[in-house]
């Protein structure tokens, strides 16, 4: 689906590229040159044959189109099972650590981190991620909530239950807004709706609204 990897982007945002690339860069090795029996290269070479089924592929552009267009409508709706906030709640900062979804190997096929093993994160040195929660059930809540958001960070990337994203998209097409999942609410471990999740270094902040103020 169109979103799926959302929630492997946003981990990985959280994990640092200095560390990861250290871990994964190949080491050093020696090419110790041919012994023994050799035997010619009987397989066919895998890119060729590629491209010639890439040549002969035929496909309707029209039927096609129709049906990305059918997966992103479907993609680009989510709802959720978590209540919507009743009141406001702060909770300060503390260290962030992200599960990772699958296991994490390196070129050589050596894994590095096991899924569901649990890794400090670590935002680059200057930066910082703003994720926006909002529940969109209806569009003037949804339009307050995104317009007060932005205003506590310009940079809030907006991740939506019940509502098709690509409505939001169109009054708002200037803002990141995607769908929500269970997966992303149970990464930051998301208590209710509308929420505020500001990131940075290795802590994660959460600022919770209650909804009732932006149903008018």
């Amino acid at each position: 689906m169109l979103y799926k990897s959302l929630l492997i982007v946003l981990t990985t945002l959280t994990l640092g590229a200095q560390s990861l690339s250290e871990i994964t860069k190949p080491s050093p090795y020696k090419d110790f040159g041919k012994y023994g029996k050799t035997f010619p290269i009987l397989e066919k070479d895998i890119e060729e044959e590629i491209e010639k089924q890439v040549k002969n592929f035929k496909y309707d552009s029209s039927n096609i189109q129709e049906k990305i267009t059918e997966q992103v409508k479907e993609s680009a709706y989510e709802s959720t099972s978590l209540s919507l906030c009743l009141k406001d709640n702060y909770q300060k900062p503390v260290i962030d650590y992200a599960t990772l979804p699958e296991d994490v190997i390196n070129p050589f096929g050596r894994k590095i981190y096991s899924k569901g093993e649990k890794i400090e994160s670590n935002i680059p040195s200057g930066r910082e991620l703003n994720l926006c929660f909002i529940d969109a059930r209806n569009m003037i809540s949804a339009s307050n909530q995104i317009n007060f958001l932005k205003k506590k960070k310009e940079d809030c990337l907006f991740i939506v239950a019940n509502k098709n994203v690509l409505a939001l998209r169109e009054k708002f097409p200037e803002e990141k807004i995607f769908p929500t999942s269970k997966s992303q609410e149970e990464r930051f471990n998301l208590k209710c709706y509308p929420a505020l999740l500001h990131m940075e270094k290795n802590t994660i902040e959460k600022n919770y609204y209650s909804y009732e103020q932006f149903k008018n």
